[in-house]
């Protein structure tokens, strides 16, 4: 990135975290700032809950305190942006203008002109505001300007002073690192707006990189995503081939993206422009209608909107080949939908909860037939809460076509439930074997898993590991001996143990062979409580069936 140490983006505001990413502390050593440093910044807006502070007056802060100050200009251009979220516009708008503007930077400075049109836009944008863009845009003659500048009704909301403080700070990003900024903001957007961003897709997804890095080392040829949102997993694919990619297996020749949510297709096409990754894209309920019957890819990832109900479905639809899906859930009908556009020896990671790896009824008949059929090549365990909104584990498939899988008398199913970082191991998982060092790895024959109810999760087929019996023994005979050793100190202690007087504290005789000081003693002991101390000096025998302790 532009490691420029300039603060031309004055007007701008910082929230707790954001001051954390510049000073590359912790959000604890923030407010611990906050708290001790009388000389801290007040906050100049916000509420008392979300506090927000003025940048200059935090970087003076910073440097005068001798502290890191991190020059990033994704936190420069977001810190402009906190001043467009305190003047009560919505988050959707903020990324939104966001997206739009800095597509319109990228159109302006490739326009095939001799000067660039971005002064004059900027010029128009400060008098008129954002409503103004597409009529200068075509004034100016930019291509593409109506495909990838949009503007919406909340973005006219927004004031001229505002939008132009973000262009400011878009002025202060070069063109290659627009891409790297805009996801650095939304990012933070979908921090605002957990419900909204899962439903979407969001930058920073720890799943979308989990299915982008099983998919991508290996991606060639049409990558597919049936419910792209505002495509992060298809993006984070390409992003894997491209820098650790094995190129032996081919480029990657088409991608291509379906999504219900009209805004969430704007949002992927600009970014992916940003990206500089050409993408087809088709406003479409797949589940409803299978718009691109002929479509076959051969990398397929899919991360669905989880607890759909399946409630439009078509007897005749040739997907459902392998089972009409239930209403209860639409998970069946993903997987089905994932392999029915596979290409000849494509692959398809699709996403799912754990329940719909032992659901029974309906489901566990269209599992039953996608494993005899050889279509379930693996199933990965994940750990919980990988997305905000969601505690629960979740799992990936890996899916084939019939007669694809090189294994197809088999399941390889892994359980990564105890993985702190499944998105960096998660590629390796697919040459895992059973004895695979800290992985709990199991290969299922298929007549074992139809047995069972076609019951794919992976902890079912876990043996646990068993104790080693010599150690056990060991540990057993060592610990007896302990107390044993406690016993016979107890059983030296003189009797009676007459505790504290009022007129002289009594002490009970220590024998000088017995190991420590002697405690405080509990007073009045009873014979029958005697007999019950020297009964206690007997020594512990041990358990029938274990050797007794020496």
């Amino acid at each position: 990135m532009n490691n420029s140490t300039s603060d031309q983006t004055g007007d701008a505001l910082l929230a707790p975290s954001d001051i954390a990413d510049i000073a590359n502390v912790s959000r604890a050593a923030v407010s611990n700032w906050r708290k001790r440093a009388t000389d801290f910044p007040p906050p100049a807006a916000g509420t008392p809950e979300r506090p927000l502070f003025d940048r200059a007056e935090v970087l003076v802060w910073l440097r005068a305190n001798n502290k890191t100050v991190v020059d990033d200009p994704a936190i420069r251009v977001w810190s402009v942006l906190n001043i467009v979220r305190d003047a009560g516009i919505t988050p959707d708008a903020v990324s939104e203008a966001l997206l739009t503007l800095a597509c319109a930077r990228k159109l302006c400075d490739q326009a095939p002109t001799v000067a660039s049109p971005w002064r004059e836009i900027r010029k128009a944008v400060r008098v008129a505001g954002l409503g103004t863009l597409k009529h200068v845009g075509h004034t100016l003659d930019v291509p593409r300007w109506d495909e990838f500048v949009i503007v919406t009704d909340d973005m006219r909301r927004i004031p001229p002073p505002s939008a132009d403080a973000v262009l400011d700070a878009l002025d202060s990003v070069d063109t290659d690192e627009l891409a790297e900024v805009t996801d650095y903001a939304l990012e933070k957007v979908a921090g605002i707006q957990i419900r909204k961003g899962v439903d979407q897709g969001f930058t920073g997804s720890r799943v979308s990189k989990i299915l982008a890095n099983l998919a991508g080392p290996e991606a060639s040829g049409t990558i597919y995503d049936p419910a792209c949102g505002i495509g992060q997993a298809l993006l984070q694919t390409v992003a894997v081939k491209n820098t650790r990619g094995d190129h032996a297996y081919g480029e990657i020749r088409r991608v291509v993206g379906h999504d219900i949510d009209p805004r969430a297709l704007t949002a992927a096409r600009q970014r992916a422009y940003l990206h500089g990754v050409e993408i087809e894209l088709t406003r479409t309920d797949v589940l409803h209608e299978d718009v691109d019957p002929h479509l076959k890819a051969d990398v397929i990832v899919l991360e669905p909107p989880f607890g759909l109900r399946f409630e439009s479905g078509e007897l005749a639809d040739p997907r459902w080949r392998y089972g009409m899906p239930p209403r209860s859930s639409a998970d069946m009908a993903w997987i089905q939908h994932a392999v029915s556009h596979l290409a000849e020896g494509g692959r398809a990671y699709v996403v799912t909860p754990m329940g719909a790896l032992a659901r029974g009824g309906q489901d566990g008949r269209i599992r039953a037939e996608l494993i005899s059929r050889g279509c379930v090549e693996a199933v990965f365990g994940l750990p919980g809460k990988l997305l905000p909104h969601i505690s629960t584990p979740l799992a990936v498939w890996v899916l084939c076509t019939p007669g694809e899988n090189a294994n197809p008398d088999r399941v390889l199913l892994v359980d990564g439930s105890k993985v702190e970082n499944p998105e960096s191991q998660i590629y390796s998982w697919l040459g895992a074997h059973p004895g695979t060092e800290d992985l709990p790895v199991a290969v299922v024959h298929t007549e074992d898993l139809l047995a069972s109810n076609a019951d794919l999760t992976p902890a079912r087929w876990l043996t646990l590991p068993q104790p080693d019996i010599t150690e056990v023994v060991e540990l057993y005979a060592h610990g007896l001996a302990g107390v044993n050793e406690a016993l016979d100190v107890v059983a030296r202690v003189e009797r009676p143990v007459t505790g504290y007087t009022t007129d002289a504290p009594a002490r009970a005789s220590w024998p000088e062979s017995a190991p420590g000081p002697p405690g405080p003693a509990r007073s009045g002991k009873t014979d029958r409580s005697r007999t019950r101390s020297h009964r206690t000096s007997r020594r512990v025998a041990g358990w029938a069936g274990f050797p007794r302790s020496p």
